[in-house]
C-alpha cells in the first residue's frame, strides 16, 4: 500500500540548492535560542520538521555546507549563497528545515504554532503586534 503525501519543495536564495520532501510536516515551531539567532541572523527562526530520509536535494548542488553548532547538532547552508536550510541532530530521525525555505503556496499552509522555543530570549523590540502597514 502506497502512502500519498504532499510533496513540499523549497530552495535557497540563489536557487542553486533546491529540495523536496514527500512527507507530512511535523512540529512547526519558532525558536529564539542564541544559536538559532546567530546562525540565521534573525531574532526568531521558524522551523518545520520532516523525516530525514524523505529530504532530497534536487538542485544543482547535492550537498550542503554543514557546521557543528553543538556537540550533537549540525546546521546546513547553501554552498553558494549561504542561506540557512536545515539542522540535524545526530541520531535523530527528523530534519529541521527553516520554514521560510519552503516554496509558496505550501509555505502559507504551515503555521508554526506548536511552541516557541526559548521565547524568553526574544528581544523586547520583537513584538509583531506593533507591525503597521507601510502604505
Amino acid at each position: 500500500m502506497q502512502n500519498y503525501h504532499t510533496i513540499y519543495t523549497g530552495r535557497c536564495l540563489c536557487g542553486e540548492t533546491c529540495f523536496e520532501i514527500n512527507a507530512e510536516p511535523i512540529e512547526p515551531h519558532l525558536c529564539s535560542c542564541n544559536m538559532c539567532r546567530l546562525w540565521a541572523g534573525s531574532a526568531t527562526v521558524p522551523w518545520i520538521s520532516f523525516p530525514v530520509e524523505k529530504f532530497k536535494l534536487t538542485g544543482k548542488h547535492k550537498q550542503l555546507n554543514y557546521y557543528h553548532s553543538s556537540e550533537k547538532t549540525q546546521r546546513g547552508r547553501c554552498k553558494v549563497c549561504g542561506s540557512p536550510i536545515c539542522a540535524v541532530n545526530d541520531g535523530d530521525p527528523l530534519i529541521g528545515l527553516v520554514l521560510t525555505t519552503i516554496d509558496e503556496p505550501m509555505l502559507s499552509q504551515i503555521v508554526p504554532h506548536h511552541w516557541h522555543n526559548e521565547a524568553s530570549h526574544v528581544p523586547l523590540w520583537w513584538d509583531l503586534s506593533l507591525n503597521q502597514s507601510s502604505e
